[in-house]
């Protein structure tokens, strides 16, 4: 159920028309409350409102129509700068980054703001009547009052759309918002090794045991897209029920096909539908992938903004030098973790649920695989993620890890030699030389952070 409720909310936020249609709502209810409550109540006899009288209904009617068509105005033009900004975005950072713009809670809020007071003033001119030989002349002082307030923050939240588009599609904004949600997710998804084991029952499992595949039940995909969320206590529950073992083939972030392998249970009797059914419903399903559970999609967020600032189009070595520190940041926070729903037991002690979660070290190598046939084009590029590198080795000595990330370090070195000139693959040799010197020696780390400054971040 949290997990639905995960996806529904997610849904929501991608959408731009959610909080602009909820403001949009309370407006009008709002409106359409102050305006009866005159009616009823008569709230304009009052003493203490004495001062609002000054509102005449042709002048109320002027400025509540003056303010109306004012804001419908600011809000097409609004729309038309978010638009523009998210095209120019995108042109620069990917097409996957349009989800991360339209999830902007502030564009959200400034188009609603806008939306809202429109349909505030449209209910706020309908109560508006002048004397007539049947009904006398009513004019809904206090909902005029409040409406006049509403134009003057929308002022207010103009001046600040103004400012924040600008910054929001700034290079270093998108770069360490994107970097800033992978190293949180990451403190989410992934334990440190005295946290291993917790009163949850969720456990390290040092390898998936295939070879009870071939005396399980397969679970079979009944849908086509990419797997968002999934509920692990749910199929762990399942698994308690049938009293045996559940290894899954399918995580957040990958791709499945109608038809293919979801998961595998451990009976040796026919898998009734209805089971089967049962545990395909808990692998939620969409037609993109999200952050939500599948910390890849945010590492290949930054390491596509980096492939495409290297692009001879474009070529821009600094705006990927800024990505190659914010996944240093992530690869110094993971290395060395447990994911934290890797594997499952129950009360007794016997393993209920296999997830195939990536590890820190797979993580690591993968990005870096993805990163380093680009960065190797470029020599400053190249420079900025050898020292990255070594500050990942001697500051979180990536336990569990080093020797690949030692060997991902020589095989961007051999990259960037056949591509850099003769005295730019020199250099790069060099510093690789100093990244398979450090060991996990701490003294002698800090003699060679002393020996080479460029290891503190400076090239």
């Amino acid at each position: 159920m949290v997990n639905y409720l995960g996806k529904a909310l997610d849904t929501l936020a991608s959408n731009y028309w959610f909080i602009p249609g909820v403001m949009a709502l309370g407006a009008f209810i709002t409106a359409a409350y102050l305006t009866q409550s005159e009616f009823v109540y008569r709230l304009d006899s009052s003493p203490l409102l004495g001062w609002l009288h000054y509102f005449e209904p042709t002048g109320a009617r002027a400025l509540m129509g003056t303010i109306a068509g004012s804001m419908i105005t600011v809000a097409g033009v609004t729309f038309s700068i978010t638009i523009s900004a998210i095209v120019h975005a995108t042109s620069q950072f990917g097409p996957r980054l349009l989800t991360n713009f339209m999830q902007d809670r502030a564009n959200q809020f400034t188009l609603g703001t806008f939306i809202a007071t429109f349909l505030y003033c449209l209910v706020v001119l309908s109560s508006i009547r002048d004397s007539s030989t049947v009904e006398a002349a009513f004019v809904p002082y206090l909902a005029v009052l409040i409406g006049l307030g509403f134009a003057v923050a929308s002022t207010a939240v103009l001046i600040y759309f103004v400012h924040h588009v600008p910054a929001s599609i700034h290079a270093s904004h998108v770069i360490s918002s994107i970097g800033t949600l992978l190293v949180d997710e990451i403190r989410d998804h992934y334990v440190t090794r005295n946290q291993a084991e917790g009163p949850s029952g969720e456990i390290l499992a040092d390898s998936t045991p295939a070879e009870q595949v071939s005396d399980m039940q397969a679970v079979r995909s009944p849908f086509t897209g990419y797997v968002q969320f999934l509920d692990a206590d749910k199929l762990c529950a399942i698994a308690l029920e049938l009293d045996t073992l559940i290894i899954l083939n399918a995580k957040p972030g990958d791709f499945v096909s109608f038809g293919d392998f979801l998961a595998w249970v451990g009976t040796d009797q026919a898998l009734d539908d209805d089971t089967a059914e049962r545990i395909g419903d808990y692998f939620l399903c969409g037609n993109r992938r999200t952050p939500a559970q599948d910390l890849r999609f945010l590492a290949n967020e930054l390491v596509e903004i980096a492939t495409r600032a290297l692009s001879p189009g474009i070529n821009d070595p600094f705006t990927a030098m800024l990505c190659i520190d914010w996944l240093g940041s992530a690869f110094a926070v993971i290395a060395g973790r447990h994911s934290r729903r890797y594997a499952i037991q129950d009360g007794q002690g016997n393993l209920r649920l296999l997830i195939p979660m990536t590890t820190g070290t797979e993580f690591i190598i993968q990005t870096l695989d993805k990163l380093a046939p680009y960065v190797s084009r470029d020599r400053n590029a190249t420079l900025h993620l050898q020292a990255m590198l070594g500050r990942l080795l001697i500051n979180t000595r990536c336990t569990g890890g080093f020797d690949e990330v030692q060997t991902s370090a020589g095989e961007l070195c051999e990259r960037a030699a056949a591509h850099l000139d003769d005295g730019d693959a020199h250099l790069v040799r060099q510093r690789n030389e100093v990244l398979q010197s450090i060991s996990i020696d701490a003294a002698q780390n800090a003699a060679i952070c002393r020996q080479h400054h460029w290891l503190g971040g400076s090239n």
